[in-house]
């Protein structure tokens, strides 16, 4: 019964037959998950497309072009366009992103005047294009990328979330100097009006109070960069899910690859002043590079600066190993886990030349001739007699 109530904590658990559960029975916790995809309507409305944007996507098929208002159907009523080579998209809290069918190629051009917004369309229309063609019975149908990766573009919302983190820590060095001071302050008066003999307060009240004023400027000066950086977070994920996208249409990467890529470049849910996305993301490529996408053994000594994760004082360094990735990955590196795949890669010699066969038969030579000297240098020891007349050894 003791048992039963551990188990069902509710009051009427009493009532229920005891049944041992297996998922708990090693006293680890289970984590169930669920993924499931939300209409596109609840994050956009249609609008009137755009012929010129800032950024611009280009997803690539292998099939004729296809009607968008075929595509997305639910979008048709409020579209403006009736051929269905343009489409429109009003992020309620973005910009606006246009989607352009080429009447002549096989190719779609997404555009936004925001990078990261580009992200949810390109997403829902990759998937929108293998649901319409499957629907159609087409099995040989596939979305790809052809590049340039837009890294730049990527590196601006890098920069941007870190630029905020350091503003952040600023705020918080300032705000515990001030909070210094003002307890500081604040002693100095307590001891002055606890004195019985009253003495002048040479401005202690007018320093106070402009200390405190700093105090509650910079508290929501903090405040107002906190938020400002958890927007900057939410615009940098959106963009690496959409660098992610564009590497594995590029690459044509599997499911297993691209489930790699993704924990590498998103292992936070959300920043903390303890941890935060740079110092990650740093350690998981540098440990991809270390391994699976070594190619020498210059590129294996790359290793965290040290084994605690604290914050960089740029983003030199990550954007470096970002783009040296995408570099592996468009030569033909491949993300795997595996033992064997982490292995290191065997150096191979310029020109197609081989070992010279000379040096695999000197070696046993250089053996025995250790092996000599050694000897030489531990002979046997001589049996010495004692006067008590038993025998012992003595060093040569």
């Amino acid at each position: 019964m003791f048992r039963t109530c551990l188990r069902n904590p509710h009051p009427c658990a009493n009532r229920l037959p005891y049944s041992p559960l297996p998922l708990f029975s090693s006293g680890v916790p289970r984590v169930a998950q669920c993924r499931f995809s939300l209409p596109l309507q609840l994050a956009c409305c249609p609008s009137s497309a755009s012929k010129n944007a800032k950024y611009k996507i280009t997803i690539d098929t292998n099939k004729p072009p296809v009607n968008l208002n075929e595509v997305f159907p639910d979008f048709l009523e409020k579209s403006e366009d009736r051929d269905g080579n343009a489409l429109a998209f009003q992020l309620i809290a973005g910009a606006k992103v246009t989607v352009l069918a080429s009447k002549s190629s096989q190719r779609y051009r997404l555009q936004s005047e925001n990078f990261e917004d580009i992200w949810l369309v390109a997403n829902e229309l990759v998937q929108r294009f293998d649901r319409h063609h499957a629907k159609h019975g087409v099995k040989d149908f596939c979305n790809s990328f052809s590049g340039p990766l837009p890294l730049s573009e990527y590196f601006q919302a890098v920069d941007q979330h870190f630029e905020l983190r350091v503003s952040g820590e600023k705020y918080q060095d300032l705000l515990s100097e001030r909070a210094v001071q003002f307890r500081a302050i604040q002693r100095r008066m307590l001891t002055r009006f606890k004195d019985k003999t009253p003495a002048p307060l040479q401005n202690l009240d007018t320093l106070m109070e402009g200390t405190y004023r700093q105090v509650i400027a910079l508290a929501d000066a903090a405040e107002e960069n906190r938020v400002k950086l958890c927007q900057a977070f939410t615009r940098l994920r959106s963009a690496t899910h959409l660098l992610i996208m564009l590497l594995s249409l590029w690459h044509s990467l599997g499911t297993e690859q691209t489930a790699i890529l993704q924990a590498t470049l998103l292992p936070l849910l959300q920043d903390t002043p303890q941890l935060g996305w740079e110092e990650s993301v740093d350690a998981a490529v540098s440990h991809l590079l270390r391994t699976c996408l070594s190619r020498s053994s210059k590129d294996q000594a790359l290793s965290v600066s040290s084994s605690q994760l604290s914050m960089p004082k740029d983003t030199g360094r990550l954007k470096k190993h970002i783009t040296l990735l995408c570099d592996r990955l468009g030569k033909g590196g491949r993300l795997s886990l595996s033992s064997e795949a982490n292995a290191p890669t065997p150096i191979i010699m310029p020109g197609g030349c081989e070992p010279i066969a000379e040096l695999d038969q000197e070696e046993p030579a250089v053996e025995q001739e250790t092996v000599a000297k050694f000897v030489k240098k531990r002979q046997p020891s001589k049996k010495v007699k004692t006067k008590t007349g038993q025998a012992e050894l003595a060093p040569h």
